[in-house]
Order: structure tokens, then sequence, then C-alpha cells
């Protein structure tokens, strides 16, 4: 087995939304610098192939799930290879609620024998009436949240996508009010 070169690589950013049946819905965002991956030199550009693994443990410390999958990175510049800007992968889960979880999350390059990973708490804490309100942006299929992309991506964008919760139906008794303020992306 390799030894983790570091454990403060990875950055993972989570949400949640509290389902029926006792059941809650995870968006985890995953960060890694792209400097801290080993590319490969390809005819379109260079590449990176790693393996992604993530483990969640409960409160009896029973793992409730894992997976793991394979991510090809590509960018298509030499200099984009040794970039401190982060590649962002984004993953959907919906597990039996309970108050916290530990989650591990390693990341494997086999070919180049250099693995890292990361382990964090993951908290659900309790919200009343409404969830924060998250803010998205759209690549292909997938969402990921802004607070995690940089100006340059930020400025390129033409659509946001909104996800929050209600909690309390009465609160349409109300009104409710959403107001977007104007952040400075240049």
């Amino acid at each position: 087995m390799l030894e983790s070169e570091n454990k403060d690589i990875v950055t993972l950013d989570y949400d949640f939304y509290l389902l029926d049946n006792n059941m809650v819905q995870f968006e985890f965002d995953y960060l890694i610098p792209k400097s801290k991956l080993v590319f490969n030199k390809q005819s379109d550009g260079f590449y990176s192939d790693i393996t992604l693994l993530i483990d969640i443990i409960d409160d009896s410390q029973n793992n409730v799930y894992n997976d793991s999958w394979s991510d090809n990175i590509y960018v298509e510049y030499f200099e984009d290879t040794k970039s401190k800007k982060e590649y962002i992968g984004h993953i959907t889960l919906i597990l039996e609620r309970q108050e916290q979880y530990i989650l591990k999350f390693s990341i494997h390059d086999y070919v180049n024998h250099k693995y890292y990973q990361h382990e964090q708490n993951i908290i659900i804490d309790d919200y009343e009436y409404l969830s924060d309100i998250q803010l998205y942006a759209k690549s292909g299929e997938e969402y990921y949240s802004i607070d995690n992309l940089d100006n340059s991506s930020l400025a390129s964008l033409d659509t946001l996508w909104i996800k929050y919760q209600v909690i309390d139906d009465s609160i349409f008794d109300n009104e409710l009010i959403f107001q977007v303020l104007n952040k400075d992306i240049n």
C-alpha cells in the first residue's frame, strides 16, 4: 500500500438536503490542484488518469457507503499541468440520516505511484424553515457550486442554478423573498 503524500491536497465541500423516510441527499464537490497530478502528453493535450475512492462511516463505525471510479482529467496546454487551479469533481449520494458521518476520500494514481487521502466529519445540522440557498453552474450534466469556481469561470457564466429546501410548509403562509446580490467578478 502506498503511503499518502499529503492529507491536505484534496478539498471537499458539501451541502445536504433532508428527504422523506429519514434519508438525506449529499452534494459533494471535491477539488484537486492540477499541479499535484501527473499528466501524460497525448496528441490532443495532456491527461492524468486517477482512481477516486469514497467511504462513508456511520456513528457505529460501520461502512455505510463506498464506491470507486476512474477519472481521466484533460488539460490542453503544458502550462495548465503546473497550475494551482483546481480540478473540480462532483458526486451526489443518498443515505439514511444520522447526525454525522466520517467521510474518507482518496485519490490513487497507480501508474505514477501517487496517493492522496482526505478525511473529514460530515455533520447534518437541522435548519429551520429554509435551507441555505446554494448557487450552481452547470457543465454538461453536472452542477458545481459557484463557491468553488474561480473568477475566470464565472466571467463567462450566463445562467445560475439555485437549489434550496423548504422544511416547514407553513412558510408559504408568509412572504418568501430571494435577494441576489451582485458579486464583482472582475
